[in-house]
């Protein structure tokens, strides 16, 4: 029995000089993912089109020929394509949208409360803050008109009227 493709890898990776810590930060792939691939773990590899795109950036990293490297990859035990990993995809993609849809809804009912809070601290705060200042303000006027009380209104001829406008003069003592 012949070498593995991940073994076949890291041969070439090996002979080259090139670290797996050297690959992966280039790359932003995941150390385990690398293992994975050198260690032909197909369970721990991300599965479908990103495996190609992990054997892709690999390559180049490495200095491998990409379009063999992919063909040997397709062929080999790792690369095999199975149409259960797709419905597998699909339905987790099914499922999280579903799950998202229900965090959207959740977010409306947040927002909704936050709106009946907010009401309800605006209502507060008219109450007790503004309404209160409101009331001052009129009890200040009343204020005013008890110290104008030592006032009398005597009616005078206004300017151009003719009939005469109330005028506030000052009532004497005697």
């Amino acid at each position: 029995m012949g070498v593995g493709f991940g073994r076949e890898l890291q041969q070439q990776r090996e002979a080259r000089g090139v670290a797996l810590e050297a690959i992966a930060s280039s790359t932003k792939v995941s150390m385990h993912h690398l293992r994975a691939l050198e260690a032909e773990k197909r369970s721990d590899l991300p599965g479908g089109v990103f495996n190609k795109g992990l054997v892709r950036n690999y390559c180049r990293v490495v200095g491998l020929e990409e379009g063999e490297w992919l063909e040997r990859f397709a062929a080999s035990e790792l690369g095999e394509a199975n149409e259960p990993d797709w419905a597998t995809f699909a339905e987790s993609v099914k499922r999280n949208r579903m799950t998202a849809r229900r965090h959207t809804r959740r977010g409306w009912l947040g927002v909704l409360l936050m709106l009946i809070g907010l009401a309800a601290l605006a209502w507060t705060a008219w109450h007790f803050a503004v309404r209160p200042r409101l009331g001052l303000q009129t009890k200040a006027a009343g204020v005013a008109a008890r110290a104008c009380s030592g006032f009398d209104t005597l009616w005078a001829p206004g300017p151009g009227r003719g009939s005469g406008t109330p005028m506030p003069t000052m009532k004497l003592s005697s």
